[in-house]
């Protein structure tokens, strides 16, 4: 699928000069995407949040214009594109290096940095998780951390694909695609168990708190033939799959404990 850069625009701005512009929101956005690396307009539109799609692609086209975001898209086999991908983009970068007393990526390394993200064979897989996220943040306030910051959280002892904390449960998810065998699914919960037994994660701002391992699975039969295979977890552990998520949604009655028959809303894990 060719790499479709985010079009023509005015020459960027001295960063100064735009600043008086910039809302709260706009703020949130810039970090997010650092932290996230990339989001479509769906998910910004649930996570800084927007009142609406329309207002939220207005705003981004914007941002994008001033060179706070780069965008980008992919067009498939069909013809078709994709919707546009957000990234961090060189005002945006300077500006949040200046606010974290930092100094900021040079334009050729952070387009390195895009490009990789844009090329990634586990674009759609790091799209899937922000997704996820983004999809929970609709139903309920949420803060989540990357695979980079997650796997700091837990000390390198489980690498998770993002860590999450709603109401008062801490999560390490594991986003599923069916590309791994469910031996290597049921081998990372050792790193779990040795988290576990280390006293949880330890979030910024936090304090260390035991985690649950929720297994989000492509579909009801990769479930069942994992759960098959948790017999003794050694950790807190619930899972789910895609169709219940589209059904209902991260927050409601889809996630299933490895001791349980019942299915549960997220907030009721903890």
């Amino acid at each position: 699928m060719p790499w479709q850069p985010g079009g023509t625009r005015p020459t960027a701005p001295n960063v100064v000069d735009i600043l008086g512009r910039l809302s709260t929101r706009d703020h949130t956005i810039l970090t997010l995407l650092q932290e996230h690396q990339v989001l479509t307009t769906e998910h910004l539109a649930a996570l800084a949040p927007f009142p609406s799609h329309d207002r939220a692609q207005q705003r981004l086209r914007t941002l994008f214009q001033l060179h706070l975001l780069d965008r980008f898209r992919h067009r498939g086999l069909d013809g078709i594109n994709t919707p546009w991908r957000y990234l961090l983009g060189a005002a945006g970068a300077e500006l949040l290096a200046a606010a974290q007393g930092t100094e900021p990526p040079k334009k050729a390394t952070l387009r390195r940095r895009q490009l990789r993200i844009a090329a990634h064979p586990a674009l759609n897989h790091l799209l899937g998780v922000n997704g996820f996220f983004a999809d929970l943040a609709r139903h309920q306030p949420v803060v989540w951390l990357s695979e980079r910051s997650a796997t700091a959280a837990c000390d390198a002892l489980a690498r998770p694909d993002a860590l999450g904390m709603v109401g008062g449960l801490v999560f390490c998810l594991e986003y599923d695609t069916g590309t791994e065998s469910l031996t290597t699914l049921v081998n990372k919960l050792d790193g779990y168990r040795e988290l576990s037994a280390s006293g949880g994660p330890e979030i910024p701002g936090h304090t260390a708190v035991d985690a649950q391992v929720l297994f989000l699975l492509p579909n009801t039969q990769r479930e069942r033939n994992l759960r098959n295979r948790l017999t003794t977890p050694g950790c807190q552990v619930a899972t789910t799959h895609s169709d219940l998520v589209q059904r209902h949604s991260p927050a409601g009655p889809i996630w299933l404990p490895a001791s349980s028959t019942t299915r549960h809303d997220i907030t009721q894990l903890d």
